[in-house]
């Protein structure tokens, strides 16, 4: 059966409830009803789950996890601190699975918690890393670059690039004191990188 012709089924049907729902009765539908509600729910969950399949990040994220590096990248320790990190639980993997399989299980619980978009940038922030390593955070040269460098990024990549620089502490840190940017013991790594950000693209405006 085709989806047009379950949806019609069931339009038909439910047009006729609604007609006749006042004068309804008897076991056998009652328990036909009982029967079919979960399966129904079922249904609706599977085709929320596949419309969440087909949005721009999730498509982003199913071509990302199959480029080259992202094949050579994500062995099952990274898969689960990648997910942990971007929506705080890690994906159950299965020892006999292959590596294909290990993606695709991260593409579905991506899917399942709505978070495509997360994983995605957590994932383009891993690769980052791996193309470019992180300047050591003593190579004052190097962390000023790397500064320069965050003012003049288009904003599609500075998703990815909080994200990366969120994940280093050091560099942060190192960053923010060449920067002048005030921290406390309790400023959050994302709170350095906002105000890392604004510094970097004021100065930016100021000299372009």
């Amino acid at each position: 059966m085709s989806y047009e012709a379950l949806a019609n089924e069931l339009e038909q049907t439910a047009r006729e409830l609604r007609v006749e729902v006042a004068a309804l009765q008897g076991i056998p539908l009652a328990k036909a009803a009982e029967r079919l509600l979960p399966s129904l729910r079922k249904l609706r969950d599977a085709l929320m789950a596949a419309k969440r399949g087909t949005d721009p990040d999730t498509a982003a994220l199913r071509e990302a996890l199959e480029s080259g590096e992202a094949r050579s990248a994500l062995d099952p320790k990274t898969i689960r601190a990648l997910t942990k990190r971007a929506t705080g639980k890690a994906v159950t993997l299965k020892t006999g699975d292959s590596p294909e399989d290990h993606r695709r299980r991260l593409l579905d619980a991506a899917v399942k918690q709505g978070s495509s978009g997360e994983v995605l940038t957590a994932l383009k922030a891993l690769l980052a890393n791996r193309a470019r390593p992180a300047p050591e955070p003593t190579d004052r040269e190097a962390v000023l670059a790397e500064l320069w460098r965050l003012g003049r990024l288009a904003p599609e990549d500075l998703d990815f690039e909080r994200q990366r620089l969120a994940d280093n502490l050091p560099l942060l840190q190192s960053m923010a004191s060449h920067a002048y940017v005030k921290m406390t013991a309790r400023s959050s790594p994302r709170t350095i990188v906002t105000k890392l950000v604004k510094f970097a693209q004021r100065v930016q405006e100021n000299t372009s």
